[in-house]
């Protein structure tokens, strides 16, 4: 199965179906696809390269469901960080796994500040919300 294949398959099907649905957000499926595609460029445009590690400290919210698939597109390796981890867990996984960029829920903000300047392989921060 090719991951980024699922949503483009599914738009083709139920273009106008609810594909996420929560507090202050609802996206059909043609929606939801165009903006993974337009994340997709943005990540792009950031310089990441196919195999590069792309992590992520967010809540269950439609950025993840967006950034994963838009990761997937461009050949990233998505790296979920979970939100109740500690700040020595966290460092410990985004340096072993070689993060270079980080998408982070604002409520982590001082994690990931300071990942930023611990973590060698990060090299920036983008902020949901």
């Amino acid at each position: 199965m090719i991951i980024p294949d699922t949503i483009y398959n599914t738009v083709k099907l139920y273009p106008d179906q609810v594909a996420v649905a929560g507090p202050g957000e609802r996206y059909t499926y043609r929606e939801i696809k165009l903006r993974i595609d337009q994340l997709a460029h943005a990540l792009d445009a950031s310089g990441l390269k196919k195999g590069d590690a792309l992590g992520a400290i967010l809540w269950n919210c439609s950025a993840f469901y967006e950034l994963y698939y838009a990761a997937a597109q461009l050949g990233l390796i998505f790296v979920p960080l979970n939100t109740r981890l500690s700040y020595r867990e966290l460092e410990f996984m985004a340096a072993d796994s070689g993060v270079k960029l980080l998408v982070v829920d604002h409520e982590f903000r001082e994690h990931a500040r300071r990942l930023l300047q611990n973590v060698g392989s990060l090299h920036g921060l983008a902020w949901v919300r």
